[in-house]
C-alpha cells in the first residue's frame, strides 16, 4: 500500500468534495506543519484540507481491511441498503440465551456437527459466554439458514487463538421440525455470531425473526 505522505506528495488525480469538521488544537496544530513541510517538498500547495483527506483515506482503507478480517463483512462492496439490512440483525435480544454462529457448508461443518460435536474458532464476546446455553448453526449457501442447535456443554479459548473460542455440544445436535431460512436479508448479515433465544428459534421460519 503506498504511504500517505508518497500520496499526497503526487499530483491529485480524483475530484473532491467539501465537509466541514472540528479537531483538537493539537491535531491542528500538527495538520498545518504537515501542510506547510509537504508543500515545500512538493513544490505545489498541498492544504490542510488535503492532510486530513488523506488521514481520511488511510483510516478508511484500514477499517475496511478489519472489518473484513474481523466480521467477513465487505463494506467496500456494500450498499447503504446493505448496511441497514446488516444493523437490523445486530439488535440485541437482551434475554438471548442462544448465540448463532456462522458456517460454510461443507465437509467441515458436516464433520463438526456429527463427529466432533463443538464448533470451533469463534470470535465471541467473553461478557456473553456466561449467559449462553444452546449453539445454533447458520449455514451458507446453499442451505442459507440455520437447520441445526445443540446445548452447549462448556467453552474454552481456540489453541494459539485465546481471543477465539470452542464451543463444546452436550451431546448429539437436533434437527429442527424445519429450516429457518435467510429470506430477503443479505448474506452479509450472518458473517458472525448472533444472538437470540431457543424459544424464537424454535418458532420462527426466517432468519429476521430471530432478533
Amino acid at each position: 500500500m503506498k504511504h500517505p505522505v508518497a500520496r499526497l506528495l503526487a499530483p491529485p488525480v480524483k475530484s473532491r468534495r467539501n465537509m466541514s469538521i472540528s479537531l483538537e488544537e493539537g491535531q491542528m496544530a500538527m495538520v498545518e506543519k504537515l501542510s506547510v513541510f509537504l508543500s515545500q517538498k512538493a513544490n505545489r500547495t498541498i492544504s490542510k484540507n488535503h492532510v486530513v483527506e488523506e488521514a481520511v483515506r488511510t483510516f478508511s482503507e484500514e477499517s475496511a481491511d478489519y472489518i473484513c478480517q474481523e466480521y467477513d463483512f465487505d463494506i467496500r462492496s456494500a450498499t447503504m441498503a446493505d448496511l441497514q439490512e446488516y444493523r437490523s440483525t445486530c439488535v440485541k435480544v437482551l434475554d438471548f440465551d442462544t448465540v448463532i454462529v456462522p458456517a460454510k457448508d461443507n465437509d467441515a461443518y458436516r464433520k463438526a456437527l456429527l463427529h466432533t460435536r463443538a464448533w470451533g474458532n469463534v470470535r465471541i464476546d467473553r461478557n456473553k459466554l456466561d449467559k449462553i446455553k444452546y449453539v445454533a448453526i447458520y449455514v451458507g449457501a446453499p442451505t442459507s439458514g440455520i437447520q441445526y442447535y445443540a446445548k452447549l456443554k462448556r467453552y474454552y479459548p481456540a489453541l494459539n487463538e485465546p481471543e477465539k473460542y470452542v464451543l463444546e455440544f452436550d451431546g448429539e445436535a437436533v434437527q429442527l421440525a424445519y429450516k429457518v431460512v435467510l429470506g430477503d436479508l443479505h448474506p452479509s448479515s450472518m458473517r458472525s455470531c448472533r444472538y437470540t433465544t431457543l424459544e424464537l428459534l424454535l418458532q420462527a421460519q426466517l432468519v429476521e425473526e430471530l432478533f
